[in-house]
């Protein structure tokens, strides 16, 4: 779950998910393709790339150790319904947030996702650069969303593949501001404005009671 850093409000992970899955399903415009794979499961991907956690997850981010986010995370690795692409894109997502974890247990835990990822890629038939072009778009949904969270100002960046059949990264900016407006730069996006709003909670009653706070956002191209 999400802290927000200027009130007393907790955003789970599955509303922080679901911000990101939006973002990823207006992917695409006339300089941005979408990525190289069924689009219908990569959005699901991202829909469910923290479903480790739950729906009302009780886990504040940045306070968790290190033993608890793996464990939380391994539960997350494979679904139940036998979609093996988007276990494998999810799994690519869980092994680069791995990358932040030190000592003999991240790496551990980063072998063990990579081996599971060659075995599913030989199941498929599908090249590994394709998933990771992908990987990138679920990167920056993510990010966005993640940042968006916690409700504090953030300028950051991401880099991405814009053209399926070009080796170029291009970088695209973001700021989120108060107030729920996000800023992005280079617009990757198939509409001119992004619209709706993510579920928070008050605290007090967390998850037991849950009492609900609607959470507005506004996605819209541009840099200040």
């Amino acid at each position: 779950m999400f802290k927000s850093k200027v009130r007393d409000l907790i955003i789970p992970q599955s509303e922080h998910a679901r911000l990101a899955a939006t973002l990823a399903f207006f992917w695409g415009n006339r300089e941005f393709d979408r990525p190289p794979l069924p689009f219908e499961t990569l959005l699901k991907a991202v829909a469910l790339h923290d479903r480790a956690f739950g729906y009302l997850d009780s886990h504040a981010i940045g306070e968790m150790s290190d033993e608890v986010w793996i464990r939380l995370q391994r539960r997350g690795l494979e679904g139940g319904d036998g979609d093996l692409l988007c276990d494998t894109l999810i799994q690519l997502h869980i092994k680069r947030l791995a990358g932040h974890l030190k000592g003999p247990a991240g790496r551990k835990f980063r072998e063990e996702i990579e081996k599971s990822v060659q075995k599913n890629l030989s199941t498929l038939s599908i090249d590994i650069e394709r998933l990771e072009r992908s990987d990138r778009v679920t990167a920056i949904c993510d990010s966005i969303a993640f940042d968006f969270s916690f409700e504090e100002p953030v300028h950051s960046s991401s880099f991405v593949y814009p053209h399926n059949r070009s080796n170029g990264e291009l970088e695209i900016e973001y700021q989120v501001h108060p107030g729920g407006e996000v800023q992005v730069s280079p617009w990757p996006f198939s509409v001119d404005i992004i619209k709706g709003f993510v579920l928070g909670y008050k605290p007090t009653s967390y998850p037991q009671l849950p009492d609900p706070v609607f959470v507005p956002y506004q996605v819209v191209p541009g840099m200040w």
